[in-house]
């Protein structure tokens, strides 16, 4: 029995955290309820109280708590400007009234309909929803609730407008109404910070905590895929590789996704530690680490990030261009195989030892790196766990078993560790002495050069050791991000901050006058004659104008910026949001309806249609369905809690919180779709809450508003057809008159992706040109040169991933969207996103190693001058800047290629024909006919060389992920085609 109950919480996802969450969000509606049963608080809410549910519910008291005051101050904001504005509809409301009635008029003539009020009502509700919504889609982080609050308020205000007479009697109800609204922050504020509060400094050290599992698991795929590749690349048993060459393709094929599985999953726990880095600075706290300590670690991490994700390219690089050099047999063309010549096996020979010194070197990596992050938590006082998600059944040693061989001591750990670090450079710096015998298998030692003319070709640097070169470079990369971090937690444990807790307070935000002004500039900083720095986004100059040339055609140029606001998707959204709600709001400025609408709560279709309209059409398909079964699920709830106990309030109040811990369920495991649970959960409340108010205040003081009382089995399935009204309406308004797919969407977010990309490629290629020519001054100071591109470089890298998850996200909408006509090409669009991440994550990787090499220290690690062969003397960094001093280098041909590719996307136009990105390993081959011995064996000791090899790879990368994401363009928006033209031209003349 309590295996099957363990088998049900499993398959639930239920933890200790889920279940407390569940029962901390299920508090404050209930508590607000409560509250309701006193008779001051009664007789101040009066007919209004319930709905300081719906404040309790929105106010999301389960985000963490830097989070939850921004998010609750803007929702006070709101709420008070709501009631301001309010105060200001009443009086022009009031006023219109009076001014179409005679002076003498009776009290029977002023209660009656007017027609100036309602209009005056209906207009300032539509401006104040289109307003709130715009606004709500411009920041939809941080305004979604509060201008859903500040639409409420309006909304429930301005339809009780028209009936009010004096303006006394308004500001009294907009009084009520205030005090309702803030008694609904205020509890869900206090349940937030008083009940298992929530901090993003718990999240963060959450994330931290499973990191080293997130990094065994990444190694572990890591090393499986070489192995498994090294098995796929065995040619010299035919017999054998004819029965099992399939089978290894598949088990290769399953340990690329493996690896790319474990590298998405370190990639979410960065996003995740960045997501919450922000709000530990708005957080007062109690703990050792400040929250600069913590921008600190996540920079160390961010600088292994990129190494790490170079690694886990591997699978790529050996597909993309390890393939392309070697062909790989498969069993239909195992029976050629064997007419090739006898030279490709020995490569393939080469090859294979390759990838077996690779395994033990990732091996030798994988337990040193965790070590090492080991070490470093352990004297920040993090604890390292792994996690369920990252354990696998590893074919190796198990690393946690051994506990890494480090003692309880830090002191002892961190020294084993730099003992450890100082002999793995050792072994690296001798790399040139070792490689030659696996390079060369054929040759026990590798011939001098000194006193040649040329060298042979055998003894060169090929592109198939250039990979493995970019392999070592990567790894020696991991490694000194790992020492920097070690370097850091060990200052920071030897100057005594970690001794003791402290209490730290939230820093005060600056504002920065200067990098204001030089972001509102429309100037760029140029900072030589051909780098120039832009933190703009790209953007088209106006066809239909030239420059203004004086005061007035600049301030006309001002002046076009109102309509551009008023057509801006966020606008639109807004417009539409407006339109939904003064379609049911209509019947409350109407002569025949106004009573119909007060007297049977119409209000509520309005507030479905708020919470839950979203931009695309696809979500707002999927939330028409699941705002209606969540609606169900309530409304039968409701009937639950209230004949359970027969309405009992105390049992009622019991049996609605645990019904309100069920739905909380829903809304803490699938945070995608809180306006379905948002509307479910304020809808059971409400319908207990009414009922509760009616009990309280008895059934005539309910009914003086004018509204007739409902028993529960009636009030319930009441408010399932205005949910099922509110969101019909809302989906008309997303479809009409054009709809607002997700579909269209994504085509534009892809080519804002493809200029943006195209941004980045260039300002990562003048980091390269700044690198080589050593121009980047000093790194340390903030004005120097590399230190301006390289935090322009970290900015385009940070904007893309976040773009990049922004439309895979929405990409998910498209499956609700109806299909009229073809269907959308998912697969497609999902195949260029991937290229691009997979171009920016390589363009990333390229800039980081050219401003991780230090050209200031010796260029190799040779010996003395005298000692270094013919050929070598010269300062191997200045061979490769004159093998870029062309206009091939500088062509910027693939920043055209993606401005190309973005301008097609975004305009739904045809592609150019004969696009083409460049080839593979442009630089090797410029280096071979520039000098012979530039490739030579022996240059792979200098560390430029190595950065080469990884510049060199990671380029060949981008080129031919280029191809793919040019096939995936043209099967998107086609491609002009002129061979028709000429064909056509040939037949007429035939």
């Amino acid at each position: 029995m309590s295996t099957s109950w363990t088998k049900i919480w499993s398959s639930l996802s239920l933890d200790k955290a889920t279940v407390l969450q569940m029962l901390k969000g299920s508090l404050p509606p209930v508590i607000v309820i409560s509250m309701y049963q006193a008779t001051s608080i009664a007789n101040i809410e009066f007919t209004v109280g319930y709905l300081a549910v719906i404040l309790t519910v929105s106010a999301q008291c389960l985000m963490p708590r830097a989070k939850f005051m921004k998010i609750v101050s803007f929702s006070v904001l709101s709420t008070c400007g709501g009631a301001a504005l309010s105060c200001l509809v009443i009086l022009c409301s009031v006023r219109a009234r009076q001014h179409t009635l005679p002076a003498n008029a009776s009290q029977s003539m002023r209660e009656r309909y007017n027609g100036s009020a309602s209009a005056v009502s209906a207009i300032w509700l539509f401006f104040s929803i289109w307003l709130a919504n715009a606004m709500r889609a411009l920041r939809p982080i941080e305004l979604q609730d509060p201008m859903v609050a500040l639409s409420i308020f309006s909304g429930v205000t301005m339809t009780h407008t028209p009936s009010f007479i004096t303006v006394s009697e308004g500001l009294g109800f907009v009084r009520r109404l205030l005090e309702t609204f803030l008694i609904g922050l205020a509890v869900a504020a206090g349940v937030s910070l008083l009940i298992l509060p929530m901090t993003s400094r718990r999240n963060v050290f959450k994330a931290l905590n499973t990191y080293t599992g997130a990094l065994d698991a990444f190694f572990t795929a890591q090393i499986a895929f070489v192995r498994e590749e090294k098995g796929r690349r065995i040619v010299k048993d035919n017999a054998k590789l004819n029965q099992n060459i399939d089978t290894l393709l598949s088990q290769s094929d399953s340990e690329k996704e493996v690896v790319a599985s474990t590298l998405a999953g370190l990639r979410n726990l960065q996003s995740e530690f960045n997501a919450n880095l922000a709000y530990t600075k708005l957080e007062i706290a109690w703990g050792k680490l400040l929250p600069e300590d913590l921008i600190c670690i996540y920079d160390h991490l961010s600088f292994l990030f990129l190494p790490l994700a170079g690694l886990g390219m591997f699978p790529e690089i050996s597909r993309e261009l390890l393939d392309h050099l070697y062909t790989i047999p498969t069993s239909d063309t195992i029976e050629n195989f064997e007419d090739q010549n006898s030279e490709e096996p020995a490569q393939e020979s080469s090859l294979t030892a390759l990838l077996n010194g690779l395994e033990k070197r990732l091996a030798s990596t994988c337990e040193l790196t965790i070590k090492g992050v080991k070490v470093a938590f352990q004297l920040l006082e993090i604890s390292a766990s792994h996690s369920s998600t990252f354990k696998m059944n590893r074919k190796s040693t198990d690393i946690e078993k051994q506990d890494n061989g480090l003692p309880k001591d830090s002191a002892k750990s961190s020294e084993i560790f730099h003992k450890e670090f100082i002999r793995y450079k050792d072994r690296r710096r001798n790399l040139h002495k070792i490689w030659p015998s696996l390079l060369f298998p054929s040759t026990e030692e590798i011939p001098t050069i000194v006193g040649r003319e040329e060298v042979s070709r055998s003894h060169e640097v090929t592109e198939h050791h250039l990979v493995f070169l970019f392999m070592e470079h990567v790894q020696n990369e991991i490694l000194q991000a790992v020492h920097g971090l070690l370097e850091f937690a060990e200052k920071k444990a030897s100057s005594g901050s970690m001794r003791r807790n402290k209490l730290i307070f939230p820093s005060l935000p600056q504002f920065n006058v200067t990098k204001f002004m030089e972001l509102m500039s429309r100037k760029t900083a140029g900072l030589n004659a051909s780098i120039s720095w832009n933190t703009r986004p790209l953007m088209a100059v106006g066809a239909e104008y030239l420059p203004p040339a004086n005061f007035l055609e600049r301030i006309g140029d001002q002046l076009r910026i109102i309509p551009s606001i008023l057509t801006s998707p966020e606008s639109v959204f807004g417009f539409r949001v407006a339109l939904a709600s003064v379609t049911v709001a209509i019947l409350a400025y109407l002569r025949q309806t106004q009573v119909f609408f007060n007297a049977q709560r119409l209000i509520w279709a309005m507030i479905v249609i708020v919470i839950g309209m979203k931009p695309e059409s696809g979500a707002s398909i999927f939330g028409y369905f699941a705002r209606i079964a969540g609606t169900i699920v309530a409304v039968v709830l409701s009937l639950i809690v209230w004949y359970i106990v027969n309405g009992n309030t105390a049992g009622v109040l019991i049996f609605l919180y645990m019904a309100n811990v069920f739905e909380y369920y829903f809304w803490v495991r699938y945070p995608r779709h809180l306006g379905p649970c948002t509307i479910s959960i304020v809808t059971l409340n409400i319908i207990v809450a009414y009922e509760l108010q009616a009990k309280k205040l008895g059934i005539e003081r309910v009914t003086s508003n004018g509204q007739p009382y409902y028993p529960v089995y009636l009030f319930g399935p009441y408010k399932l057809l205005c949910v099922l009204a509110g969101v019909t309406i809302s989906f008309f308004w997303t479809i009409f008159p054009y709809p607002a797919s997700a579909r269209s969407q994504v085509r534009k977010l892809l080519g804002r992706c493809l200029f943006l990309l195209a941004n980045f490629y260039s300002c990562m290629h003048s980091s390269v040109k700044v690198w080589i020519n050593e121009q980047q001054g000093d790194m340390n100071d903030s004005s120097s040169h590399g230190r301006k591109i390289q935090t322009l470089n970290r900015a385009l890298f940070s904007k893309q991933m976040a773009l990049l998850a922004h439309t895979q996200s929405l990409i998910q909408w498209t499956a609700y969207e109806s299909a009229i006509g073809s269907k959308f090409p998912k697969k497609i669009y999902l195949s260029a996103l991937t290229n691009i991440q997979v171009l920016a994550t390589c363009m990333a990787l390229i800039s980081h190693t050219t401003q991780d090499i230090d050209l200031s220290l010796p260029g190799s690690d040779l010996e003395d001058s005298e000692s270094k062969p013919a050929g070598l003397e010269e300062k191997w960094v200045r061979q490769l800047a004159r093998a870029t001093n062309s206009s091939e280098f500088d062509s910027h041909m693939t920043t055209s290629l993606l401005c190309h590719l973005a301008g097609a996307i975004s305009s739904s136009s045809a592609l150019p024909p004969y696009l083409a990105p460049p080839e593979h390993f442009p630089l090797a081959r410029k280096l071979r006919n520039i000098n012979t011995h530039a490739m030579h064996i022996e240059n792979i000791q200098d560390p430029t060389f190595s950065a080469f090899a990884c510049m060199e790879v990671a380029t060949s990368l981008v080129n031919s992920r280029l191809k793919h994401l040019v096939k995936d363009m043209k099967d998107l928006v086609g491609e002009i085609n002129f061979d028709l033209y000429f064909q056509d031209e040939e037949m007429k003349r035939d």
